[in-house]
């Protein structure tokens, strides 16, 4: 139980610096002109502005006061190129592929969170928090007991087409689809935590994430 304990303090503590250190790249060369790489299709943006309502309808964002703002520029997480940059309300630029990290880490603390407290109290309890909720569900199959399976199920289930792929859709194997969707929705994740109230982004990964898992989990 030590071990695991020490695993999650270590696991925040690593995820805030993350956060931090995502925050302030810019100062050291990630900051780049709007173009190359960085340059999505005027023709696009229509098609993108859907997929970026859907996603935000899915997770009923405007109920949190939460909002993607910047379409031309939130837009960008729908695309493959994880070094294209986004520039930032605050004039700040991270690149895709950061996002994509910062989302799925924090999607994996919301879920972690909620399982920290699902379990009947007992003695053995840190502030309340259950740290020996992974012996206690040893009984589930993996894809019940694996977040990284939880995250892609429920991802996969919510969300289909949300990546922008420059292929004919015929040539785009259905499973290497849904992969590129999860990198789309880990990198709009991780926007909108950089872009919004922190406290109402984690309310809405708890509500509209992490509660639905626990319940295809333990049907409550």
């Amino acid at each position: 139980m030590a071990h695991f304990f020490n695993n999650c303090s270590s696991g925040l503590a690593r995820l805030a610096f993350f956060r931090g250190s995502v925050q302030c790249s810019w100062r050291f060369g990630a900051r780049r002109e709007f173009g190359g790489i960085n340059r999505i299709p005027r023709k696009n943006w229509n098609k993108d502005a859907e997929r970026i309502r859907i996603f935000g309808e899915q997770l009923d964002l405007s109920k949190y006061g939460v909002s993607c703002k910047e379409p031309q520029e939130v837009s960008k997480c729908l695309y493959l190129k994880k070094n294209c940059t986004v520039r930032m309300p605050d004039g700040q630029s991270l690149q895709v592929g950061h996002l994509q990290i910062l989302g799925y880490s924090l999607l994996r603390m919301s879920i972690n969170k909620a399982l920290l407290s699902i379990f009947k109290r007992s003695p053995q309890d840190i502030s309340g928090l259950d740290f020996n909720y992974s012996d206690k569900m040893s009984h589930l199959s993996i894809s019940k007991r694996s977040i990284s399976a939880l995250l892609r199920r429920y991802i996969r289930q919510r969300y289909e087409k949300l990546a922008r792929i420059p292929m004919a859709e015929s040539a785009v194997p259905l499973r290497v689809r849904k992969v590129f969707d999860q990198r789309s929705f880990h990198a709009l994740i991780g926007y909108i935590s950089l872009t919004n109230d922190r406290e109402a982004v984690d309310r809405l990964l708890q509500d509209k994430l992490a509660k639905p898992i626990m319940k295809g989990i333990f049907g409550h």
